[in-house]
């Protein structure tokens, strides 16, 4: 196993991690894990009672498990009272299998009352988009059944097959910039 390089929050990156960085990879989980953690610790830390980012593996267990099973995980996050909740999204469905092969960006707007996907390759992500904001619905109001609608949101576009995690990392410091800003946005910059 490769030697742990920077510890920050919750999040740990290896040697490997970094290795990543130095060529046109995707990133993986644990780099993205630990955008997250630092965003939500620098950029949100006057906002974490309004803004909340959840990492690719919470996000992944998430979306693997069934609808009954979702409060128990996400239960203590009280989603309910936030006003962002901010979602690292993969393609992969399998759950016997570890990877993806994309990233995307989920939020979810309580003022709003929608969801905005942030998608870096127009639709690739899109079923699970759907899949992922109408399980975690159920946490967000117990009163209704009905999902908030799925807006996917003009953003910036990758040229090529491996940016989408640098997209993410990208488009999820614009959203809380311009929430700490103005406490709304109504698009991305591009």
């Amino acid at each position: 196993m490769s030697d742990v390089v920077l510890s920050y929050g919750d999040a740990l990156l290896r040697k490997a991690e970094i290795e990543l960085l130095s060529g046109n990879g995707w990133l993986n989980d644990q780099i993205i894990g630990f955008a997250f953690e630092y965003i939500q610790n620098v950029a949100c830390k006057d906002l974490s009672e309004q803004v909340v980012l959840i990492g690719p593996e919470v996000t992944q267990f998430v979306k693997l498990v069934s609808k009954d099973e979702i409060s128990s995980i996400l239960g203590s996050m009280n989603l309910q009272d936030k006003d962002l909740i901010i979602f690292a999204l993969n393609s992969m469905q399998d759950a016997e299998r570890a990877g993806g092969s994309h990233w995307s960006l989920l939020v979810y707007s309580k003022w709003k009352n929608k969801w905005l996907h942030f998608d870096s390759c127009k639709g690739y992500n899109h079923v699970e988009a759907n899949s992922l904001a109408a399980k975690v619905s159920t946490c967000l109001n117990s009163q209704s059944t009905k999902v908030p609608p799925l807006v996917n949101v003009d953003c910036l576009q990758q040229k090529n097959g491996y940016d989408c995690g640098c997209f993410l990392i990208q488009h999820a410091q614009h959203i809380v910039q311009l929430y700490s800003q103005n406490r709304t946005f109504e698009e991305i910059p591009k």
